[in-house]
Parts: C-alpha cells; structure tokens; sequence
C-alpha cells in the first residue's frame, strides 16, 4: 500500500491536471510526428524545386537553339514529321518527364501537370518560330504535354512503393525483366540491315543536302566483282542480294582535302530516295553507314566508323576501301588497314532514338554505358526478395551474355557489362535506401511504448 501510495503521489505531482497548461505525452508524440513529417516535407519541396529549375533549362537547352537540320523556321502540320518522326516524339515525350515527376512532389494534381506540360510546350514552339533551323508542330506540344503526364504517373507510383517497406512480390522483377530483355531484343532486331526490294541507284562523290560534298575522285567500286556505275543500276534484285549476303563492296579513289563532316564517297539510294548505303570520310574517321529495319519505323540511323583511318590521308593518295560483313559485324578496310569487329552492342539502343554523327568516340561509349546502367536500374529495384534477386541476377546475364549475340549484337564489352551491373547495383541499394529511411520516420513518428504506457497509467488515475 505504501508503495501503490507513493507511485500515485509521484504520478499525481509530476501530472498536470486536466486543463492545466503543459504537453502531455501524447501530445509530445503529435509534435514529434508534425516534425519529423514538417523536416521531410521541407527536404522534399526543395529538391522538388531544384529538379523543376533543372528540368525547366534541359528544356530549353535541348528546344531553343538553332539547328542546321532545315534551312528556316516554320510550322509544319504532319504528326510524324521527317524519317526520324517516332524517335523525336520518344525523345519529346521523355524530354518533359522528369518536370512532370518534380511537379507531382510539390503535391501539383495531375491535370494541371497536364495543362502546365501544354502550355509550356506552346510556348516553345511559338518561339521555335523565329529560330533558325527549328520548326513548330501540335504533335510536339501533344507529345511534350504526355511526357508530362507520364513523369506524374511514374512518380505517383514510385511514392507508392516507397510508403510500403515490405519486399515486393517477385512479379515486378519478372515484368522489369521482360520488359528489359524486350528491350535488348528490339534493339538487335531494329539495328539489322534492312535492304528494300526497289529499283537502287549509284551515286559517286553525290553533293546532297545536309552532307558535305568530297571533292576527291572515284575511280572504281564494285559489288562481290559486279560494277557499280553512277546511274541506275541494271540489276537492282541482284545487288540486293549480295548486300543482304554480306558481300564485299570495293571503292578505289583518288583523295581531295580532308572533310570537316560527313562527306560521301560512294551511296547507293533507290527510286523512292531512300539511302541503301553510303561510305565516305568525316573528318579523321571512314564512315560505313547501311540502312536498318529501324529505318522503316522512323527511327535515327548509327552508323559505323573506322576512328582515325583517314588522319594520315593527303591530297592525291589513292583510297582502296573495303567493306564486308563478318559475322554479327562488318569489316572495313582502307588500304588493308582496318578492324573486322565494328558492329552494335547492347549499349547502342539510345542511337536509335538520337545520333549525333559529331560525337567524339569517348562520349560515344560513355552513352552506351548509361543506356545499359538505365535499362538494368529499374530490375535491381524490384529485386528486393530472394526470387526476386533471382530474376533479376538472371536476367542481366541472359540479356548480355546469351540474347545479344543470338538476335545479331556484338558481345557486349566490359565497359557496358560494368554499366549494367552498376545500375542493377544502383537500382537495389536506392530501393534498400528508402526502405531504411522510411522505417527510420516511422521509428521516430510511433511513441515508443514504456511512454504509452505510463500516459494509459496516468489517465486511468486521474479518472
């Protein structure tokens, strides 16, 4: 009884009455929660806002400079404009992405994400119309307005995963992972050579917009021995035939001053103006370019080059230039100097969707190194259970070692091997990350349990 007496003193001395000013501890925890919640929501606002202003100047960087693409500014009313339609509407479209994911942080609703992306995008290509090289279309401000959507979309459900801490189910590391050898897959298949059955054409040293023009001299080229004048070509099936064979195409000329971009030697187009092939000089670099399935689905052209081939080329040396395919690659040749491993890998899919033929070699492959970092990322994220880790270890594997080289890619080097596993590496730690942190806040925001408690003790004393 003494000892029942003394806790009710103690408890009734250090309580304060009902009404009496203080914070009880329930109360405490209230405070601590609108904290620790008030801390995080401050910390998220303002890395909203910073990728806003990022998203905000990588848009207007990559819309308002001037292009050398087309001569003037003006409105065009096609919807896939150009024979690289569907890669711009891509790029468009992940172009407003992130800006719509920054405005969902900042807790924006959907539909005004929507009618922000369009308005904004009207903006732009208003102001395209006065700069040179860019044109303006209603498909731009659609597909830029739908990218804005989609960034909304992906950060909702991203949100959503991070608020549940338990492991995902083992299915979204099976979707990623389908989604991503899809992805492989396509690429080796749209990277294919594509020769249409049509009436084909020889062109020597052509002068064509958009191209420089060499102004060195062909003396011969042939196909697997059959000759390819500058006309039209007597047997078209035949040529198509060999080239889809592989055969050896042979350009012997004379060399003029080295050209300062992509200057044709040889071209092979056909009736419909359609490139077949070209091989010509840039610069330092021999050029072979063929047409791929992509091609037909308006997406960019890579192309493949010998780095450095025509840096020890002077004025008037003979040019005897060789290409053939090799297995999943091609060789090309100048003077009986060359490589026999130039061809795609894995690490090329972003050419598709946009290639810069003055891109240096080293920003080349730092791209495809991102590219595979991208496609892996999204696997590790969904790894999180056992099964789930399975799949996703699997998966990388499979697409680099095994689908690559079945569907016609190079094997995959090392540096874009090491892309993908940082990226698979990166996408499980970020999800492991998370899910630390917000047990963490949970932690911190639940009253720990001795405090609750003493507060159900007292309650139950001074009733």
């Amino acid at each position: 009884m003494r000892h029942s007496g003394a806790v009710t003193t103690e408890l009734l001395q250090t309580a304060p009455p009902p009404g009496a000013a203080g914070v009880r501890p329930n109360e405490r925890g209230k405070h601590d929660l609108a904290a620790v919640r008030g801390g995080a929501e401050a910390h998220l606002s303002r890395t909203a806002r910073a990728t806003i202003a990022l998203a905000v100047l990588a848009i207007l960087a990559a819309t308002l400079f001037p292009s050398s693409e087309s001569e003037a500014p003006g409105w065009v009313s096609c919807w896939v404009c150009g024979k690289r339609g569907v890669a711009d509407i891509i790029l468009n479209v992940v172009l407003f992405m992130p800006l719509g994911a920054a405005l969902t942080l900042t807790g924006v609703r959907p539909w005004r994400i929507w009618l922000l992306g369009a308005l904004f995008s009207a903006g732009i290509e208003y102001t395209q119309l006065f700069i040179p090289g860019r044109e303006s279309s209603v498909a731009d401000v659609i597909s830029n307005s739908t990218g804005a959507l989609a960034g909304c979309v992906v950060a909702l459900v991203l949100a959503r995963t991070v608020r549940d801490t338990k492991r995902p189910s083992p299915l979204y590391a099976v979707a990623t992972s389908g989604l991503v050898l899809g992805v492989i897959t396509g690429t080796g298949i749209l990277l294919q050579p594509a020769f249409p059955a049509s009436t084909y054409f020889g062109q020597l040293t052509p002068a064509l917009a958009g191209l420089e023009w060499y102004r060195g001299q062909v003396l011969e080229v042939s196909l697997d021995g059959v000759p390819l004048p500058s006309k039209r070509l007597a047997d078209s099936p035949r040529i198509r035939q060999l080239l889809s064979a592989g055969g050896t195409l042979r350009v012997r000329a004379l060399a003029r001053p080295t050209a300062t971009a992509l200057a044709p030697l040889f071209r092979i187009a056909d009736n419909r103006r359609r490139e077949i092939l070209l091989l010509g000089p840039d610069w330092d670099d021999l050029v072979f370019r063929y047409r791929p399935r992509a091609a037909s689905w308006r997406l960019d052209r890579p192309d493949l080059r010998l780095a450095g081939a025509m840096r020890s080329v002077t004025r008037g040396d003979t040019l005897d230039v060789a290409v053939w395919r090799n297995g999943h690659g091609y060789c090309l040749t100048l003077n009986a100097a060359g490589s026999c491993h130039l061809g795609f890998t894995v690490g090329d899919g972003w050419a598709l969707l946009m290639y810069p033929e003055a891109l240096p070699p080293w920003l080349r492959t730092l791209l495809g190194i991102g590219w595979a970092a991208g496609l892996l990322l999204p696997v590790g994220y969904w790894s999180g259970s056992r099964w789930g880790l399975v799949v996703g270890v699997g998966t990388t594997i499979l697409g680099l070692a095994i689908v690559a080289p079945a569907i016609g890619l190079l094997t995959t080097p090392v540096p874009v091997s090491a892309g993908a596993a940082f990226g698979f590496v990166a996408g499980a730690g970020g999800r492991e990350l998370l899910i630390r942190r917000r047990r963490g806040a949970q932690a911190l925001t639940t009253p720990d349990s001795s405090i609750r408690a003493s507060s159900r003790k007292q309650r139950s004393i001074l009733a």
